[in-house]
């Protein structure tokens, strides 16, 4: 595609970063914020491991190569099978919304190999989209492909084989109300879908919502507790009793860096 990404929806809902767990290692991966070529501004893409003591971070490494294109900011990311994983994106300021796969390795000496580009790429370009590991492979839900007539979120699964290498990707059960960038988290055998931004009608993400959706098969997606104020671009995560949402952007559109936890997460 040659479809460009809006500025104008980029200035406002910024997804520099994203948290994944691989190989029990946690990494970030990111583009930093607040670049400007006019003045001397380079992408400089990154991505760190956290350093951690029983359970706790106690500082993180710049690890190397980063990601694979050091302009790329609105993609997802997963980890799968001791591998990270980036998927679709756009250039930081200028250039087409991509549909590429990549992968790298988490080597054993915890550093990070080299990405590779694999055959099987995303049906479409996707920018804002968040993505999870699940028994077999990854699901991607929430994404948006700006090209023209394109109407509706961008939702993908696929089997990840023994090689690292993706399958086909698929089209699974689309969330009841269409939203961008939900947190995704796993709930014992729950997907937990959790807030999101509304497209309005240029297809660029409006406020923030509070629903909260989850499915144990992909297949049908059920209503749960909203959250006490929407929210949108956020990370997820969950234990077996609490599920735990961090950053993102409020209504009006501003960073948030508080954590929201729930009272209690059945995990059936």
């Amino acid at each position: 595609s040659t479809q460009s990404r809006s500025s104008a929806a980029s200035d406002v809902y910024k997804r520099q970063q994203q948290l994944v767990l691989a190989d029990e290692q946690l990494w970030v991966l990111g583009n930093p914020d607040n670049l400007n070529p006019v003045f001397g501004g380079v992408p400089n893409a990154f991505a760190w491991r956290a350093e951690m003591d029983r359970g706790e971070i106690i500082g993180w490494t710049a690890m190397g190569p980063s990601i694979p294109n050091g302009e790329l900011e609105s993609f997802a990311a997963f980890g799968y099978g001791g591998r990270l994983y980036v998927a679709g994106g756009a250039p930081r300021f200028a250039g087409p919304i991509d549909n590429n796969v990549y992968s790298a390795p988490v080597l054993g000496d915890r550093g990070l190999g080299a990405w590779s580009q694999h055959v099987n790429e995303l049906p479409s370009p996707m920018i804002w989209g968040s993505a999870i590991a699940t028994d077999s492979g990854a699901m991607l839900l929430g994404g948006d492909d700006p090209t023209p007539g394109a109407v509706g979120s961008v939702d993908f699964a696929a089997m990840i084989f023994m090689s690292g290498a993706p399958g086909a990707w698929t089209s699974p059960a689309p969330l009841p109300e269409r939203r961008l960038g939900p947190a995704l988290a796993q709930a014992g055998t729950r997907t937990l879908a959790i807030g999101g931004a509304i497209p309005d009608a240029n297809e660029q993400p409006a406020a923030p919502a509070a629903e909260v959706y989850s499915t144990q098969d992909g297949d049908v997606w059920a209503t749960e507790t909203p959250l006490p104020a929407a929210r949108a671009f956020a990370s997820a995560a969950a234990n077996e009793q609490f599920v735990f949402i961090i950053g993102g952007t409020t209504t009006p559109p501003a960073p948030d860096g508080s954590v929201l936890v729930s009272a209690h997460c059945s995990s059936e």
